[in-house]
């Protein structure tokens, strides 16, 4: 808080007044005083501080009406809201004092023009001599002194002054000298008597008075012998005193200020020294010093003072082009105030605004290319085989690239945009201490909404389909994708098998967070954010990922077959079921659940889903058949696998005695897989049918009785295929014991017709008891169809 001055007491008064000043924030001590004036003379040395709301000073020498002006290191300037009436006040040499001798304020009278900036060897270290020069004595003898040593050297010139004077006018009477030191006030108010009265004399001049006029001017030119290098000693020691009470600050002094900046540097603390770099340029036009000391200090404190804002400059451009998201938008507009307290040229917010803004451009498209060149790198290492297998993109556990690039994407943008929004509310708000000037407003204004607000927006949407949608059609920049038109089918069929559902959903939550997001922004009054370009984007990409999910899914479920054991999980009226269809059901599910819980996920809660549009319920019922559909694939892959499973063991029947004929492994695979077949037609598929309706709201009736008649097709297939595998048995069989019988027996054909019927009853017995033990519901199915075919096959064959 600024010192503010409310009363003095007295309010008048001559030179050497003791005035109690009151008021509030009057320093936190002495040393936190650094300038009091009193009708514009300096009484900081006569400084008694009492309390942050009392202190006394005197007057110095000067006249007229003035306010008392308080600067502390704490609060800066003060005000004053009253004044101290300074007048002259004669006392002549034979007039009683009002004040004790020791109370009597020691003036400096009115100094000559002692100039000690010339040649150095004009000047002397020796404390008696005239010449004597504190700043040369200061530098020879004692050049690492501190502030401490300082003040015993103050001292200890005191008492030499007091005590041990060279002077022969005073050498024989030491007290004398102490004397006329502390009446020095009056010894002035005598001169001044006696040069108005010579003045008087010489106006009027008479012979009777020619002894008295010697007389004054012998007094008069023996005064000033005695007295003048008494006070021009006087004058350097006033000085030291003014310096060193500029000098007693809580944080230091000129002599360990430049440290103390380097140290400021080291430690990123730059509050505190930017306000005593500011004390000290004011203090140095106050303080009475050395010209050239003066200099040389104001030398050494500018080059300082360009190393610290060439920092602070640094930190400020680094925390504008940062991308971490550590940017404090206070702490920015700190460093601005900061170099401009250090004056040159000034920093306004705007080319903060701008640089925050082009870096943020330029490290997307920068990461977009990095990225890029790890997509291309990697979809030339796969193969078209290895990018319809499934299992080379869902065993990954790093995400792709682009995922990698989405998500850099989406935090750089949102540590900068979001910054450069609420940095531009306060430079375009007047009453902001940062505000833009009025004349500018209009056309800077119109810069931010265009380059600032919108252009980072329209650039992330443009990257991002370029990234990540197939039907992307705009124009490449060739510094952006050299070879874009050669590379952009690849790169998208990579894209499309690399995409599964943990990736997906990844980058759908980055870019509908961000949609949000944006849709919240606290925007300035008639600023333009692109919300419904950012908006269609959005649309296109959810279409794309529900494409991709359904076509990734259609892969993974026709390389289901790999996960078949054979072992029977359910048995009931729809045979002997393997794990094969609940698994095909629990995918389909997941992904129904996925899309509505990530692909058709709101970004507010007036969106329209995208399955509203009739082109894309289109396109989704076509996605979905292909899906259930693909489900036979992995049925028939299973069932043509060479490998062996232990669970099969069990279903192998042994034929009648004597009989080495074994059924064969496939017909009990075509069994099993006929029975999956109808428990996926018929439990199956209405449960996934209320799972779209449930989870999509779409009706996918039609597509359930297509996939159905299709799925009554494959059952008809394997069955016609069980009986063509039974029927050739059979007739081999057949066509083995008729050869047999040629050759070992001898009877007659009637004979061998029994014994042939006997052997076709065993077979079909043993293949009733295969398919009872496997499928049941098919016995009544498929015993007839195999009977007739065998029948008419060994008809043919009588023929």
């Amino acid at each position: 808080m600024e010192p503010k001055v409310t009363g003095l007491s007295p309010m008048t008064g001559p030179p050497g007044t003791k005035i109690t000043v009151r008021g509030e924030n009057l320093g936190q001590s002495s040393r936190d005083i650094i300038s009091l004036t009193i009708t514009g003379a300096d009484c900081l040395p006569y400084l008694e501080w009492k309390s942050p709301k009392k202190i006394i000073t005197r007057c110095a020498k000067v006249i007229g009406n003035g306010d008392v002006v308080i600067t502390t290191n704490s609060g800066g300037v003060g005000t004053c809201d009253v004044q101290f009436n300074c007048y002259e006040e004669m006392v002549g040499p034979t007039d009683e004092s009002a004040v004790w001798v020791d109370e009597i304020d020691h003036q400096t009278p009115v100094k000559e023009n002692y100039n000690i900036s010339s040649a150095i060897d004009e000047y002397s270290v020796e404390t008696s001599s005239a010449r004597f020069m504190p700043q040369l004595y200061l530098v020879r003898n004692h050049p690492d002194a501190n502030l401490n040593d300082l003040e015993q050297l103050k001292r200890n010139l005191r008492t030499q002054l007091a005590n041990k004077n060279n002077f022969e006018a005073i050498n024989s009477d030491s007290n004398r000298s102490a004397l006329l030191k502390s009446d020095l006030p009056v010894i002035m108010e005598f001169l001044l008597i006696l040069e108005r009265l010579s003045k008087v004399i010489m106006t009027s001049r008479d012979a009777s008075i020619d002894s008295i006029v010697k007389s004054i001017n012998e007094g008069l030119t023996k005064t000033h012998e005695l007295f003048d290098p008494l006070l021009k000693q006087n004058n350097i020691v006033q000085s030291i005193e003014s310096a060193m009470q500029v000098f007693k600050r809580k944080d230091g002094t000129f002599f360990n200020l430049p440290s103390a900046i380097e140290d400021s540097i080291q430690s990123i603390n730059y509050s505190s020294i930017v306000k005593e770099i500011s004390n000290v340029k004011s203090r140095l036009k106050i303080v009475d010093i050395d010209a050239e000391l003066k200099d040389r200090i104001e030398k050494d404190l500018i080059k300082k003072m360009d190393k610290l804002r060439s920092t602070i400059t640094e930190q400020l451009y680094d925390s504008c082009r940062s991308t971490k998201g550590d940017r404090s938008i206070e702490e920015v507009k700190k460093l601005i105030t900061h170099l401009n307290q250090l004056g040159g040229n000034s920093f306004d917010v705007w080319i903060a605004l701008e640089e925050m803004s082009n870096s943020l451009v330029k490290n997307l498209s920068e990461q977009f290319k990095h990225h890029l060149n790890l997509c291309l790198e990697e979809s030339e290492q796969l193969n078209a085989k290895k990018l319809n297998d499934m299992s080379v993109f869902n065993t990954r556990k790093d995400p792709p690239p682009v995922v990698g690039f989405v998500k850099l994407a989406m935090n750089m943008f949102n540590s900068t945009y979001y910054d450069i929004l609420a940095l531009g509310r306060c430079y375009f708000d007047p009453k902001d201490d940062f505000a833009c000037q009025e004349e500018l407003v209009e056309e800077r204004f119109a810069i931010f909404n265009d380059i600032m607000i919108a252009r980072p927006v329209n650039d992330l949407c443009f990257l991002l389909r370029l990234a990540l949608l197939s039907n992307f059609n705009e124009k490449v920049d060739v510094s952006l994708w050299p070879q874009y038109e050669s590379q952009k089918d690849r790169y998208m069929n990579w894209l499309r098998h690399v995409l599964h559902k943990d990736w997906l959903r990844t980058i759908l939550n980055c870019v509908i967070t961000c949609q949000i997001q944006l849709s919240k922004s606290n925007l300035l009054p008639n600023a333009n954010l692109p919300l419904e370009d950012f908006g269609k984007f959005a649309v296109e990409l959810r279409r794309q990922s529900m494409e991709i999910l359904f076509k990734n899914s259609t892969l993974t479920i026709k390389s289901l077959y790999h996960v078949e054991n054979w072992v029977v999980e359910v048995d009931d009226e729809l045979g002997s079921v393997t794990k094969l269809p609940t698994i095909f059901e629990s995918n389909v599910v997941d992904i129904l659940k996925f899309a509505k819980e990530t692909i058709l996920k709101k970004s507010k809660p007036d969106d329209v889903s995208i399955l509203k549009n009739v082109a894309v319920q289109a396109e989704l019922k076509e996605l979905a058949y292909a899906l259930i559909n693909s489900f036979h694939i992995a049925l028939d892959n299973a069932l043509s696998s060479s490998e062996e499973h232990p669970a099969e063991s069990s279903l192998i029947l042994m034929a009648s005695k004597g009989s080495t004929r074994v059924p064969s492994q496939l017909s009990n695979r075509l069994l099993i897989t006929i029975s999956n077949y109808q428990f996926t037609r018929g439990k199956i598929f209405p449960r996934l049918k209320d799972e779209f309706k449930k989870l999509l709201e779409i009706n996918v009736e039609k597509v359930f009785e297509e996939c159905s008649k299709k799925y009554r097709d494959y059952i008809d297939k394997a069955m016609n295929r069980f009986c063509a595998i039974k029927c050739k048995e059979f007739a081999l069989e057949s066509s083995s014991a008729s050869s047999a019988s040629s050759n070992h027996l001898r009877g007659s054909s009637k004979e061998n017709g029994v014994q042939d019927n006997s052997d076709l009853q065993v077979n079909l017995m043993i293949t009733n008891s295969q398919i009872f033990l496997i499928a049941p519901q098919l016995v009544d199915k498929l015993m007839p169809e195999i009977i007739n075919r065998t029948l008419e096959s060994r008809a043919r064959v009588r023929l």
